[in-house]
């Protein structure tokens, strides 16, 4: 049992420290097609035309999503719409303020280059700033990991060379209840070791 939840939690961090590399690359990729689509409008391109283009210009993720906008819009879905299905696909902040100004601009017009330049220079500035947090709590999460999986080892230590000991206290109930509550400390010890150096994720 306490090795299952042991492996729950690690599977967990795993799935979702991938989810913040999605995250991350899509932030990078949205800051490109933000200045690339500002350079286009001001070239005459209209935003439709700016989405069904930059499908090929990207590589994955951003290059699906941009490719499914524009199939939805050569189907004749709406703007709105198919910019709603590319916020939900992309599931990040950054692409759900991106197209919050679109449809904003889209209903009542203004200076959408403007726009456009603002929200890239914020999304540079939110990238640099998580980079930076990141780098300094590496350091910590390295140590909450090692400060994690010490009970662990040093159990292991103990079975391999007090073997005839270890399984004589633990084969008793005093052993098991302490064993038992061990486990149970062990895992609310991972659980707060990760909230606590989560903040650089």
């Amino acid at each position: 049992m306490f090795v299952s939840l042991c492996l729950e939690i690690y599977i967990l961090d795993l799935l979702n420290g991938l989810e913040e590399k999605r995250k991350e690359l899509i932030h990078s990729q949205l800051i490109e097609f933000i200045s690339n689509m500002t350079v286009l409008l001001k070239a005459g391109k209209t935003v439709r035309s700016i989405f069904k283009e930059s499908a090929n210009w990207f590589k994955d993720p951003l290059s699906t999503h941009l490719l499914e906008v524009a199939n939805e819009l050569e189907l004749n879905s709406t703007l709105d719409e198919a910019l709603d299905r590319f916020s939900q696909k992309c599931r990040s902040r950054e692409a759900n303020l991106l197209v919050s100004s679109l449809k904003i601009n889209n209903r009542i017009g203004g200076d959408l280059i403007s726009i456009l330049d603002n929200i890239a220079d914020s999304m540079r500035h939110n990238l640099k700033l998580k980079s930076q947090i990141k780098t300094m709590s590496l350091q910590s999460r390295y140590s909450g990991n090692i400060i994690s999986i010490f009970p662990i080892i040093v159990l292991v230590l103990l079975y391999i060379f007090m073997n005839k000991t270890v399984v004589d206290f633990f084969s008793t109930s005093p052993g098991v209840i302490l064993l038992f509550i061990g486990g149970v400390l062990e895992i609310a010890g991972v659980i707060v070791m990760k909230k606590i150096t989560s903040i650089g994720k």
